[in-house]
């Protein structure tokens, strides 16, 4: 009868090294999030980087093929030029797209710092001279307002200017 209440004691794990196994997990998770946390920000801008130079490719591909002229929306490269026009990875919206007397474009996207959150510089890319997509704008949700606190003009005069708001 001893012999078998002492095998029955030395089978299982005492409360004290469960804690310590416990705890010692715990650790590992949360420096493993620390290290990790940016990078799925960094992740997305990348994406958003991508999406953007493949949307200008296809703006390209449509100048070349209707006298260098651009598209007055991006629904137009569809399906032709591209198969489907890509969305921001955290908003599900489209990018921002501006063109100038249909000669120039910008596109822009706003980037991500590493703890998620949206940061006021947008990335642009484009053949236009100077900004056509104004940034630095507020959104107003009850009224569903843009607004912005510089004047959106493009280079060329014309007044198809779009406020890049969120």
């Amino acid at each position: 009868m001893e012999n078998l209440r002492k095998r029955l004691n030395k089978k299982g794990f005492t409360l004290v090294e469960l804690l310590v196994v416990i705890a010692i997990i715990a650790i590992l998770s949360v420096t493993a999030y620390v290290a990790l946390g940016g990078q799925t920000a960094k992740a997305r801008n990348s994406r958003r980087m991508q999406d953007l130079s493949a949307i200008q490719s296809a703006l390209e591909i449509y100048a070349v093929s209707h006298n260098n002229r651009y598209p007055g929306n991006l629904t137009d490269l569809v399906p032709v030029q591209i198969s489907k026009i890509p969305i921001d990875p955290t908003t599900g919206l489209e990018y921002k797209y501006a063109h100038a007397s249909n000669r120039t474009f910008q596109l822009g996207a706003y980037l991500e710092d590493e703890t998620g959150g949206l940061v006021d510089k947008a990335y642009i890319i484009g053949n236009a001279g100077s900004d056509i997509i104004t940034t630095g704008c507020n959104y107003d949700n009850s009224t569903g307002t843009c607004t912005c606190a510089s004047s959106c003009t493009p280079t060329d005069g014309d007044e198809d200017c779009v406020p890049y708001c969120i």
